[in-house]
């Protein structure tokens, strides 16, 4: 890009790359890997509404995608996908989609993110 931004993240084998002309954040989250949910919710300030922790990896991957889009006065919009057991948080001042990122995996690269890659809701948090 000779404009725009870029936000990096990482976890497991893949690695996730989201640009666009406006502020951006990625995270992703493997959500099978074992945590002390319980402390860091408290320690997170997150409130836990289910027994399969899929709200709080709900608010980690929105806290440090928003971390990573650093516009705290601005109206923030996120879309969350799910790939197998990693979930996918995109945050930006523009309502998002899954077109404007890129996912390596063992270094090749899927414009859009892989076929496996489906939209979640936010309804649990």
């Amino acid at each position: 890009l000779s404009e725009g931004y870029i936000s990096l993240a990482h976890s497991g084998p893949y690695v996730l790359l989201a640009t666009d002309y406006c502020p951006v954040g990625i995270d992703i989250e493997d959500t099978v890997k074992v945590r002390d949910f319980p402390a860091l919710a408290k320690r997170l300030n997150f409130r836990l509404t289910d027994p399969m922790q899929s709200s709080f990896y709900k608010q980690f991957t929105r806290f440090e995608a928003d971390y990573k889009l650093s516009e705290p006065n601005k109206t923030i919009y996120h879309a969350y996908y799910r790939m197998n057991d990693f979930l996918i948080c995109l945050a930006s001042v523009q309502p998002v989609s899954a077109s404007f990122f890129y996912m390596s995996s063992r270094a090749s690269f899927i414009p859009g993110g892989p076929a496996g890659l489906t939209k979640e809701t936010d309804d649990d948090l």
